[in-house]
């Protein structure tokens, strides 16, 4: 089943709930927080290839512009609800049926979504709001231990079809480069990331390669969205978040332990400058770059995107 809160792109109300949804769980008189970033400096401290015609700008105005931000995140919120409600509904059916014990649920989506965030309204770039996507998953072969438990294991979209193959006892194609996410919770502890590879027998990945591109794997030349969604790939780690956009040639690196929200690129000499003043609103936290970081973290990038480019196991 497919149901998404999805815009109605080009056209105002963006989004459409039922009216009775939005009076019962949003009304009007409801006040939501606007994102931090969702703020025209933030938009301004993007590369300067992001112009008013990037889409993600354009799909801003009139869904999180400032006037606009309330209706449509309440309506957005509102969809949500109703896709909630028949989530409700596929699992009672089940239950009905008397195979809810005998079926493997997920819950996700494809991308996650910018709501103003850095001036931008939808996805394709490697800003966390546009990363970070739900996953949940109810699986009747799940020990009782692990239920209703959270992993902070980096899964991907490419590990969807290897998941349900291996529940169904099908072994995938040897050109999926998933892994079968059901590891995570039936077999051995998984090795704890964070400790060094200590802690468990399941190797799992430590970081992960993000794209959106549609020219050349590696320039992006021939690219068809120029200067409209720019091509983009990156290196996500606990740690830090290393961007190339290869069309323009250009770099970004974000600590991301301590700047959840993309803010402060340390590339970008002003931010190096100011990272004092950056310490002091993060309660006392503090980024710690240099050249040796930098060059671990591109050098972990061209192998992985090497990796991921031929088509090996991710």
């Amino acid at each position: 089943l497919f149901f998404a809160t999805h815009a109605w792109d080009g056209h105002y109300p963006s989004y459409n709930p039922k009216n009775e949804t939005r009076r019962l769980h949003y009304p009007d008189s409801m006040y939501i927080q606007p994102p931090k970033t969702a703020t025209e400096q933030h938009w301004k401290d993007l590369p300067r290839f992001f112009t008013e015609q990037n889409e993600g700008r354009n799909r801003w105005r009139r869904r999180f512009e400032p006037d606009y931000f309330q209706d449509n995140i309440k309506s957005m919120y509102s969809m949500a609800t109703e896709v909630d409600s028949v989530v409700g509904d596929v699992i009672e059916e089940l239950k009905r049926q008397g195979t809810l014990n005998q079926t493997l649920l997920i819950f996700t989506t494809d991308n996650g979504n910018l709501h103003g965030e850095h001036g931008l309204a939808e996805k394709w770039y490697p800003f966390e709001e546009s990363l970070k996507v739900p996953l949940v998953i109810q699986d009747p072969r799940m020990p009782k231990s692990k239920r209703g438990t959270v992993s902070d294991a980096w899964t991907l979209n490419v590990d969807l079809a290897p998941t349900m193959l291996k529940a169904a006892k099908i072994e995938p194609s040897f050109f999926m480069q998933g892994r079968d996410i059901a590891r995570l919770y039936l077999d051995d502890p998984i090795t704890d990331r964070k400790s060094g590879g200590k802690g468990g027998s399941i190797k799992w990945r430590k970081d992960f390669y993000y794209e959106w591109n549609m020219g050349d794997p590696l320039n992006a030349s021939g690219h068809p969205q120029t200067g409209f969604i720019d091509a983009a790939q990156a290196l996500i780690t606990d740690e830090w978040k290393y961007i190339y956009w290869p069309e323009q040639d250009f770099e970004q690196l974000y600590h991301r332990s301590i700047d959840p929200y993309d803010e402060w690129d340390l590339i970008k000499k002003d931010n190096r400058q100011n990272i004092s003043s950056f310490s002091a609103i993060m309660d006392g936290g503090s980024i710690q770059t240099t050249q040796a970081v930098y060059e671990e973290l591109k050098a972990q990038f061209l192998k992985l995107r090497a990796r991921v480019m031929a088509g090996r196991p991710v």
